[in-house]
């Protein structure tokens, strides 16, 4: 009749419980940036459809320069229509600056003088982008 277990055996038990642990703890890990990832997804399209709200479907906030006020700019010296810049977004859904910022928007704003387009170039969130190439459409002026 036995008594105690070998020395291989018990290794052996500590050799599987080690395995089953790190694979357990690398599936927590996992499906935690997976679930980080469809968030951020989701809050950029959040933040597509508040600025489409809030400058497509109110033109007087164009016309007012609200949305211009909060972009950092860059303008293309050969062709002034076109206003590149990015809107930095907090974790609150509100406009901050860069050091303070979750989102950031590189966008695209061209004014012909009888329309405004507003194209979103990339959302990127700690500078892994999320999404890109939509356009927002026209408003007239």
């Amino acid at each position: 009749m036995k008594k105690a277990f070998t020395l291989i055996e018990v290794i052996v038990s500590l050799a599987l419980i080690a395995i089953v642990t790190t694979l357990v703890i690398s599936l927590i890990i996992i499906s935690s940036r997976v679930s980080d990832n469809e968030s951020d997804k989701r809050n950029a399209w959040r933040i597509v459809h508040n600025i489409h709200q809030e400058y497509l479907f109110k033109p007087q906030n164009f016309e007012n320069g609200d949305l211009l006020d909060h972009i950092s700019e860059y303008t293309d010296e050969e062709n002034s229509k076109y206003t590149n810049g990015y809107l930095y977004i907090n974790h609150n859904f509100e406009y901050t600056d860069e050091e303070n910022s979750k989102y950031t928007i590189e966008l695209q704003v061209i004014n012909n003088g009888k329309f405004l387009h507003l194209k979103i170039i990339k959302i990127k969130s700690n500078n892994k982008e999320i999404l890109s190439n939509i356009d927002l459409g026209k408003v007239n002026i």
